[in-house]
């Protein structure tokens, strides 16, 4: 998302508070680090994490992150592995702030981004914001049918709500 230089964040607007809901599956490899990189956000008051069902380690790491007492966040576990949708509900049903992000945990989105989505939240000009990997700025090289896939369910969901 580009702001341009004409239309500055307003400094005085009221700060909304921000919470930011992981979902993850066997991320072991990713997710310490990724937390690391969320909580250095300024804007972040409130990290939820959902478990779904790790078989490789990923609860322990996430035990670890726990185990570190930051009050800004929560780790929350599914005995089994019940989809992205679920942890997604389950995380957002947990969460207090007034505006949510949601954070995959294989770095998909940046963190350092978070203040681009909030802004307009912020001046009152939305009250929705949606990241896109196809607007903008550079890309990651994606396999054809992912890109098909993908564009497919954009389609369909412009569609079906306009």
């Amino acid at each position: 998302m580009r702001h341009p230089p004409s239309n500055p964040p307003n400094p005085n607007a009221p700060k909304p508070s921000f919470s930011v809901v992981i979902p993850c599956y066997n991320e072991v490899n990713t997710v310490k680090d990724l937390v690391t990189r969320v909580l250095e956000e300024d804007i972040v008051d409130e990290v939820i994490i959902v478990d779904d069902g790790s078989t490789d380690g990923t609860s322990e790491a996430l035990a670890e992150i726990e185990a570190d007492e930051d009050s800004r966040v929560r780790v929350l576990y599914h005995e089994r592995n019940r989809g992205k949708g679920a942890a997604l509900v389950t995380g957002f049903r947990e969460t207090t702030g007034e505006v949510i992000v949601i954070q995959d945990a294989d770095f998909e989105y940046d963190p350092r981004e978070y203040g681009l989505l909030l802004r307009p939240i912020q001046e009152g000009v939305a009250t929705v914001v949606y990241g896109s990997r196809f607007l903008g700025g550079p890309r990651k090289a994606m396999n054809f049918w992912n890109m098909v896939a993908n564009k497919s369910l954009t389609l369909m969901t412009n569609i079906l709500f306009n």
